[in-house]
């Protein structure tokens, strides 16, 4: 209810400069506190405003932002990244029992440098890539995020704003086969942000399994493989084809047959006497965080 109050009464203060008052439910009073915060922003900065309380005590507040995106906020100052145009802030206090509320216009001018292009990285590695982008005109230093969500609502170990003085960054300790994703802003010497770039995708590279040259348990239809294990690795798949070069003479049902997780497995239903290659791949926690292809083995079942 006090929030369908706030709204309603703030249509009626928003255009106010500086405050507009409503001194509980019938209004009127001496608003007991004021909005502190610049008036003037650029698109893409940071400002912080403080709810200073003239007189009383002051136990909640309640905030409404305009043409902004909250950054934080507290029982007395809220930051807000200003997104363009005529901005606002409407704060409902509550101070000694009764809501007051109390509006800001913000004149939002345009952006004061402008954001980079994230480019794919390049190279890529199994634990490791470099996050790349172009230099932007005014730009003093950049911030980087790095994360395996494509909202980033978590982050990187140590890659969160990151300080870069270049148009390139290494991004360390990830898992071999796994997704992540960057983007990056600039920052000039003043301390203004750009907004974002735009977001790359990566899939780290991962080790190739090593088949055993030793199969075992042959039978005229079948014999088990067997592998090492590859850190990152949650599944294997298997080629198997009665020809080396594995183009035309794949073994129906063998053509990157899924194995699970473990380290061995038994090809069935296949023919006696009969010479075969195997070859295998290890994948990641991406679906397409696959390995190369690993040695190929030739074996042939029994009569």
């Amino acid at each position: 209810m006090l929030k369908g109050v706030f709204f309603i009464a703030l249509t009626f203060v928003i255009g106010f400069h500086t405050h507009a008052q409503l001194g509980g439910p019938g209004g009127g009073g001496s608003v007991p506190f004021t909005i502190n915060g610049p008036a003037n922003s650029n698109e893409n900065n940071q400002e912080t405003y403080t709810i200073n309380v003239t007189s009383g005590s002051h136990t909640e507040t309640i905030y409404n932002v305009s043409n902004g995106t909250v950054i934080s906020e507290s029982l007395s100052s809220i930051t807000i990244e200003w997104t363009g145009g005529q901005g606002s802030i409407g704060v409902m206090a509550k101070i000694n029992g009764t809501f007051w509320l109390a509006s800001k216009i913000v004149t939002v001018g345009p952006p004061l440098i402008f954001p980079p292009v994230a480019i794919n990285a390049d190279p890529i590695w199994k634990k490791s890539f470099k996050a790349r982008w172009n230099s932007v005109s005014g730009a003093n230093r950049y911030k980087l995020d790095a994360s395996t969500s494509s909202t980033f609502d978590t982050f990187v170990t140590g890659f969160q704003n990151k300080n870069v003085n270049n148009t390139n960054r290494n991004v360390t300790g990830l898992v071999q086969g796994s997704q992540y994703f960057y983007r990056v802003r600039a920052e000039d010497s003043q301390g203004n942000f750009s907004a974002y770039s735009n977001v790359i995708s990566v899939i780290t590279d991962i080790d190739a399994p090593t088949l055993s040259s030793q199969v075992t348990e042959m039978t005229p239809v079948s014999f088990k493989i067997s592998w090492n294990s590859v850190e990152g690795a949650v599944m294997y798949t298997v080629d198997v084809a009665t020809s080396s070069d594995f183009t035309n003479d794949i073994v129906t049902g063998y053509s990157n047959l899924e194995m699970g997780n473990g380290t061995s497995y038994t090809l069935q239903g296949l023919n006696a006497e009969t010479n075969y290659h195997i070859r295998i791949r290890a994948r990641g926690a991406h679906v397409n965080g696959y390995s190369v292809e690993s040695n190929v083995i030739q074996t042939t079942t029994d009569p």
